[in-house]
């Protein structure tokens, strides 16, 4: 295996560069890196820690987000087919159905979607994305039908925002597809809208907000977010639409240390600690808000703007198995990861980090970039002395290489 056969993050931006005819001084001067910074993550001698970096070098070379980090990953097997074949469901109800108008072709009864959207849920969190996408494009377009014909609407719509469109978000971004995790965001808006639930609002916004992630849009998903929380606020936020307004600020934190304004984050940090601190951990549509999850985004948070000791001492303190979500579970691995990927001292303990995180959800951690990026710099730097066999193997199954 050489070199040549692994691709990273830095041999990506070092061949999009080369296809521009741009030097490294003229790179370094357009996304405001040095230009001895930016070899050495050409060559992997240094990793990107932080999502802004990315961003900052895919626009300075006019790309896109995923030209550097080569998303969509392919999947294998029987689970490939009908992922795909599901996301191109989800594409087409999109397009053809609209939250006014019915159709006339009829859907179950409420219960029965409700019973059905929430066994989505489960197989998306065992890493079934293929069991996962298959149900969802029926329940989409049966529930565009229940809406649209105004019998049940709130209690419809309340299933549509927070659960099919939520789990169907989800399923799009990590197979890859972020244009449909925002189709599928921006109908959720405009059903809640439709309705005029703050809560539902706040909660299509919380989607819209992530979805931005996938494209590198921080700066925006920051606005939507913080504006977000701020309507929420004024409706004085009780329950489960308090939880939705302690996952906007969550979103807010981690889009403005995303954007590279780590600082920027840290309202919105002390406003979700003392959400959590009323909420405990809570439970409401799989949102896994609480003390928790908050100290999980927190890592993230941490990760992201380059402190990887600081994420070592985060997660000492966190018990992630106090959500009852192996993707939740799987997060806060991932982010450990990131953490201690930061010093290659660490390699051991990283790949220890990540690979748990893959027991917990293949899929997921699969298709997480940075994920991948980490493994692939491992194999392409160490020669195998950093795992070994260890090492080779979860490249292998991650479809790192070639």
């Amino acid at each position: 295996m050489t070199d040549a056969e692994i691709e990273t993050i830095g041999s990506r931006i070092r061949s999009c560069r080369r296809f521009r005819g741009m030097s490294l001084e003229t790179l370094a001067g357009l996304s405001g890196l040095s230009k001895g910074f930016l070899s050495m993550v050409e060559n992997d001698k240094r990793s990107l820690n932080g999502r802004h970096h990315v961003a900052a070098i895919a626009e300075a070379l006019r790309v896109s987000l995923t030209d550097l980090t080569g998303q969509p990953y392919p999947l294998t097997g029987k689970a490939s087919a009908e992922s795909y074949s599901g996301i191109i469901a989800l594409r087409n109800v999109l397009m053809n159905r609209t939250l006014n108008y019915a159709e006339g072709t009829g859907s179950r009864p409420l219960r029965v979607l409700r019973d059905q959207a929430q066994q989505v849920g489960r197989l998306r969190d065992a890493s079934n994305y293929g069991g996962a996408a298959g149900m969802l494009p029926a329940l989409l377009d049966e529930l565009h039908e229940s809406i649209a014909t105004g019998e049940h609407r709130q209690e419809a719509t309340e299933l549509f925002v927070t659960v099919v469109c939520q789990e169907a978000c989800w399923v799009a971004r990590d197979l890859g597809h972020p244009e449909i995790s925002w189709m599928l965001a921006d109908r959720a808006r405009e059903a809640a809208k439709n309705v005029n639930d703050p809560m539902l609002l706040g909660f299509a916004d919380f989607l819209r907000g992530h979805a931005l992630f996938a494209v590198g849009g921080y700066q925006r998903a920051r606005a939507v977010s913080t504006r977000a929380a701020e309507e929420l606020q004024r409706h004085s936020p009780t329950g489960t639409a308090l939880e939705v307004y302690g996952m906007l600020h969550l979103n807010a934190a981690l889009a403005s240390a995303s954007a590279g304004a780590a600082v920027d984050a840290l309202p919105h940090l002390a406003e979700a600690t003392d959400v959590a601190a009323q909420t405990g951990e809570a439970h409401s549509f799989r949102l896994w808000f609480g003390p928790t999850n908050v100290n999980i985004w927190r890592m993230a948070y941490t990760a992201e703007a380059g402190d990887g000791g600081k994420v070592r001492e985060l997660a000492a303190a966190v018990n992630p198995r106090a959500i009852p979500s192996h993707m939740r579970q799987a997060g806060y691995y991932v982010e450990l990861g990131r953490g201690l990927a930061q010093n290659r001292k660490n390699d051991r303990e990283t790949l220890t980090a990540f690979r748990r995180a893959k027991e917990l959800n293949p899929v997921y951690v699969r298709a997480h970039p940075h994920v991948r990026n980490y493994v692939a710099s491992m194999m392409r730097r160490s020669k195998l002395d950093a795992g070994g066999r260890e090492l080779r193997g979860m490249a292998f199954r991650m479809g790192v290489t070639v």
